[in-house]
């Protein structure tokens, strides 16, 4: 039995997922045991004796409820019959001949880039911003009282909350990259807060296993925004794809093909 720690499990993608190979969503799993013997002995009736025998059944009943591991456990059995599924071994032979709509399971070095936890809606700037403003209080307490540091506390206060409401209107998502040494190959896709299974999204490092399903494949020297957020329309993403970075320093922000865009299903160790 394959022991899987998850530090992403999208449950909503898992379930529509294995649904049709089982004809709807299991919520429990019944078994039994049992354990089968002969008993027998001697009754004195007073006029006589008898003998008595007989088979004899001791069963135990118990239900076990389903979880999401145990479903995902599941469809990796299922998937391993499907023609669309790729188990990824040989990166730069393999990840060629991979189409759009494939699965593919991939252990590869995982990180979330420094800019994507920046933009994040739940990210490092979104907890900086929160914690500036947890402390304008303090130093409106602490400055001078005359007008001219009133007005800086106020235009301050008003640059806060118009970053402030910038991060929290992008909603912008992280975005995990998998890499490994001896291919140019790369996959990326972005999570959803709601199935990240770590208390800190930094932890979402080192060497996993990625399980999504291909929804763009990237071409050389193509791009793609290491930003996920639903206000990039469809030809401000083909421009982003032909053009890249368009300023020296904005490298970080994208990722350059080869590469294929997951919808991530799972990561675990």
């Amino acid at each position: 039995m394959a022991i899987r720690r998850f530090v992403y499990l999208d449950e909503t993608a898992l379930d529509q997922y294995i649904a049709p190979s089982e004809g709807g969503s299991i919520t429990d799993l019944q078994s039994k045991s049992g354990r089968s013997g002969s008993a027998g002995g001697k009754v004195n009736l007073g006029v006589g004796e008898a003998q008595l025998g007989g088979d004899r059944l001791n069963e135990n009943t118990w239900t076990v409820s389903d979880n999401p591991p145990a479903r995902f456990a599941r469809l990796l059995e299922t998937l391993s019959e499907e023609p669309d599924w790729r188990v990824i071994d040989h990166p730069d032979r393999q990840l060629s001949g991979v189409a759009t709509g494939n699965l593919i399971s991939w252990t590869c070095d995982v990180h979330i880039p420094d800019a994507s936890h920046a933009v994040a809606r739940t990210g490092d700037g979104a907890r900086a911003l929160d914690m500036v403003q947890k402390m304008v209080p303090m130093v409106e307490e602490a400055a001078p009282d005359d007008g001219e540091s009133a007005d800086k506390i106020a235009k301050g206060k008003q640059a806060l909350n118009a970053l402030t409401e910038l991060v929290t209107g992008l909603d912008a998502r992280r975005v995990l990259v998998g890499e490994a040494e001896g291919t140019n190959w790369r996959v990326a896709g972005a999570l959803s807060d709601d199935f990240i299974q770590v208390a800190d999204a930094h932890d979402i490092d080192g060497t996993l296993t990625v399980v999504g399903q291909v929804t763009k494949v990237l071409a050389v020297d193509r791009w793609h925004p290491l930003v996920a957020t639903p206000f990039v329309n469809r030809d401000m993403r083909r421009r982003i794809e032909r053009d890249g970075p368009q300023k020296p320093g904005q490298e970080k922000f994208y990722l350059r093909g080869p590469a294929l865009i997951l919808d991530v299903l799972a990561v675990y160790r």
